[in-house]
């Protein structure tokens, strides 16, 4: 596993008994005195066939996921409300939460 945080960088190795699937959570206690945080939930699970075998690279994010905005984000996305630089961008910052939430009040 590989975190960087604020510039600070860490590495380590560790094994899973199953691959964590997207929106589950994972805590790791031992990594709060470094970040800041312990409990990280799974962004995406990206599999690669290379020379020597198989490599699993699982992207994890700190706080917690909100569903409900990413559906308005590819709601907005596929009516054509954001552009596909608003919704291409991992991250939904506050301003996009709050243009995301007007569009859709009456929901």
């Amino acid at each position: 596993m590989s975190f960087t945080y604020f510039g600070q960088h860490t590495d380590f190795s560790l094994g899973f008994n199953r691959i964590p699937r997207v929106n589950e959570n994972l805590s790791f206690d031992f990594i709060k005195p470094k970040l800041g945080s312990y409990m990280f939930y799974v962004t995406e699970v990206d599999h690669m066939i290379k020379n020597n075998g198989h490599e699993i690279d699982i992207y994890l994010s700190d706080g917690w996921s909100n569903n409900y905005l990413k559906l308005l984000k590819e709601k907005a996305y596929l009516h054509n409300q954001i552009s596909s630089m608003e919704y291409f961008t991992s991250e939904i910052d506050s301003e996009l939460e709050q243009k995301l939430l007007r569009m859709n009040k009456s929901l």
